[in-house]
């Protein structure tokens, strides 16, 4: 089992050039924001969403960061773009001494609805209605970065109200993610 500490915050990031998600699990009490660097563009936008995410990192007591993996079906100059941030995020984490787990995307998609391959608005219905009408949510990124908090916390609290297809991903989640110290 990783050494993930069980009872502080665990933050989840769905990293974006244009809109992050960020999802937040604290004893089991969920929340999101979102992080969108409005007209700025290259290294500027990299480092406004280094500072923003670096201010919370600082205030708070992250034990655990979990971050959606790259899309290898992804084409184009936004690969090299979105490569950037990943590496810039992950040594943030790893400066800070957080624990950080990479979870492919296909896994978190299977964990919401039971497929690897759905679209991000069957996962976005799929969340909401796992979830029930008191936490609706429109946007793909905060659903994901939420998904991805909660896939942690199920790993490290097991409940008997996961669905069969959750409990698969919960227990081959060692074998399909990567652990970044």
């Amino acid at each position: 089992m990783w050494m993930v500490c069980m009872y502080n915050i665990i933050i989840g990031l769905d990293l974006s050039l244009t809109h992050t998600g960020v999802g937040i699990v604290f004893n089991g009490k969920r929340g999101y924001f979102s992080l969108i660097p409005k007209k700025l563009f290259g290294v500027r936008r990299l480092a406004w969403i280094e500072q923003r995410l670096e201010s919370f990192v600082v205030s708070t007591s992250i034990c655990c960061a979990v971050i959606e993996g790259y899309s290898f079906g992804s084409v184009g100059r936004g690969i090299f773009n979105i490569g950037e941030l990943g590496g810039i995020v992950q040594l943030l984490l790893y400066k800070h001494n957080i624990y950080t787990v990479v979870i492919p995307p296909a896994v978190v998609k299977k964990f919401c609805c039971g497929k690897g391959n759905a679209s991000k608005e069957v996962i976005v219905a799929a969340y909401n209605r796992l979830r029930g009408t008191d936490f609706t949510l429109k946007d793909n990124n905060e659903v994901d970065a939420l998904l991805l908090v909660e896939i942690i916390y199920y790993y490290l609290h097991r409940d008997s109200t996961l669905r069969s297809y959750q409990i698969e991903v919960i227990d081959l989640l060692e074998e399909k993610c990567t652990v970044l110290c």
